[in-house]
């Protein structure tokens, strides 16, 4: 019952952010538009700017440890990176407020991606997230390619990134 509870509360608050007018300057963060830089902190502390990652094909996934769905997909997210396809990245970015409670979480699945933290919700306007999980597929001219939100499997991933001719599977 308190998985709903909280499930339902996060749903209403990124509900609410989506009623809120947006701060996004330039085009809508959709398919064919570029995708909005940002600079949040791993569960390490250390700074990352997603701009730094230009030149590369990136798989963003948005995620909740309150969305069973999210924590579903998470071992799909970790099969993938254990064999990412050429010049492609995976970076994931929690939205949670408590970073230590993601942290122990990542660390007892035995996760081993790389996770953002992003406490405020910066980013739930600049990608106008309406619901998580939320994947973005990110060429590496830094335009957004595909934008899927709900749970995705390994092979669908893989399929969705060779659809675009971007990348060759490692032999």
């Amino acid at each position: 019952m308190k998985k709903v509870f909280y499930f339902l509360l996060i749903l209403l608050l990124i509900l609410i952010a989506g009623c809120t007018p947006s701060q996004v300057s330039g085009p809508a963060p959709f398919e064919n538009s570029p995708a909005p830089d940002f600079e949040l902190k791993d569960l390490k502390g250390n700074p990352v700017r997603f701009s730094d990652y230009r030149g590369k094909n990136i798989f963003l996934n948005f995620w909740s440890i309150n969305c069973p769905y999210c924590l579903k997909e998470l071992d799909e997210l970790q099969s993938f990176f254990n064999e990412l396809p050429e010049n492609t990245l995976l970076i994931t970015v929690n939205l949670d407020k408590d970073a230590d409670k993601v942290k122990a979480y990542i660390n007892e699945k035995g996760y081993t991606f790389p996770v953002l933290s992003d406490p405020k919700g910066e980013t739930i306007k600049k990608y106008s997230i309406r619901g998580i999980p939320l994947n973005i597929f990110i060429d590496c001219s830094g335009t957004i390619k595909s934008r899927i939100e709900g749970a995705l499997t390994k092979s669908y991933i893989i399929d969705l990134i060779k659809s675009y001719d971007v990348i060759k599977k490692p032999a």
